[in-house]
């Protein structure tokens, strides 16, 4: 009554994934119950399919797996609440394979599931999968040993895709610039309302905004939609590559890509004389939206703003939920649909972003350079 079970899972491959032999994989399964169980028992993983309990498993981890000699990596998706919410990611912004394994995600129930069979100590490893790659699977648990079928193709081809870029021409300093945007492309298992979606439309409605405002700042405001940013920030990286005697006359380089359900300020990357601006501009929105947090990262942000920080320009990121739980509900999900988007929260990221992106082009000096 209890053995052979039949679970039907989903699963999606990282979007930069090697792919399978055509005939799969068939292997017994290592439960990774953490990243330290992994680094006490790494002779154990040889042959095996690595399952990684531990969300913040990163590159790192895969490559030690790697070296150590298992065979394929499956990783628990990275989503805040899951109601057997399936995800997929590049695995890092190089648009390469991070390792020469197949790597995949499966929902956190079926990580829960195979965790809670080995801890049982019913089996000693944990059962089967027939995997195809986007393409429900077919799990069978046997009674005993565990052991993973896993068929992932590579079914990508790489193809020409653009940036768009427009601009509202600034009124005495017109060829420094400030830099407003949001990427155009989203992982196919979602409509990509939060993410990208909104970063899109905020990024063209500041320039409406501060026209029907008959607002024109010093410098010009550009808006740009980046192209290729899941698969490896391509079109940011091109743009700097192809820009570089421009990039002196960029003041700072703005992104919403951080979701809308609560504008709550701004992850800048930067100096403290930045951050301290930004501050200064975040208090003006304090009595109508209550946008105070404004955080430091020092570093980069994972997202398009890259570049231009490694050149230098200050950047920052629109934080749109404070403490970032919804955004991820729906991030990189099925369910990142403009069901997940209201239209009063989204006017008020609009007007935290183009307050912003107006002070800081309408001052007197550039924002300071990241030495």
């Amino acid at each position: 009554m209890i053995y052979p079970r039949y679970q039907r899972m989903e699963i999606r491959g990282s979007g930069t994934s090697v792919p399978t032999l055509v005939a799969g994989i068939k292997k017994t399964i290592f439960f990774a119950y953490s990243t330290k169980y992994v680094s006490e028992n790494l002779q154990a993983v040889r042959n095996k399919i690595v399952v990684f309990n531990d969300v913040a498993a990163n590159e790192s981890d895969w490559k030690l797996v790697e070296n150590a000699g298992a065979c394929a990596i499956l990783l628990r998706a990275a989503v805040s609440f899951s109601i057997y919410s399936i995800f997929e990611r590049a695995g890092g912004y190089s648009g390469k394979p991070a390792v020469n394994i197949p790597v995949a995600y499966v929902t956190n129930e079926d990580v829960d599931l195979m965790g809670r069979l080995i801890t049982s100590g019913k089996m000693s490893s944990c059962t089967a999968l027939i995997i195809f790659f986007r393409s429900h699977e077919v799990s069978y648990f046997p009674g005993g040993k565990v052991r993973l079928c896993i068929n992932l193709q590579q079914i990508l081809t790489n193809s020409v895709s653009r940036n768009v870029v427009g601009e509202l021409e600034g009124m005495e300093k017109s060829d420094e610039i400030v830099i407003i945007s949001g990427h155009a492309d989203t992982w196919d298992l979602s409509q990509g309302a939060q993410d990208d979606g909104i970063g899109l439309m905020l990024s063209y409605e500041v320039s409406k905004v501060l026209q029907k405002l008959q607002l024109v700042p010093k410098r010009t405001i550009r808006t740009v939609f980046w192209t290729g940013d899941e698969f490896g920030v391509f079109g940011a990286k091109h743009y700097v590559k192809r820009n570089q005697a421009e990039l002196p006359k960029i003041s700072s380089a703005l992104i919403a890509d951080a979701g809308c359900f609560k504008p709550s300020g701004f992850t800048f990357g930067g100096t403290v004389e930045y951050g301290c601006i930004i501050s200064e501009i975040l208090k003006l929105l304090k009595n109508g939206i209550n946008a105070t947090v404004q955080r430091s990262a020092f570093k980069e942000l994972a997202s398009d703003t890259d570049p231009f920080f490694h050149k230098g320009i200050p950047v920052a990121i629109m934080d749109g939920d404070t403490k970032k739980n919804k955004y991820y509900f729906y991030h990189h999900t099925p369910a990142d649909t403009m069901s997940v988007v209201n239209s009063r929260k989204l006017d008020k990221c609009l007007a935290l972003y183009a307050t912003t992106a107006y002070v800081i082009a309408d001052m007197k000096n550039m924002m300071p350079k990241v030495i």
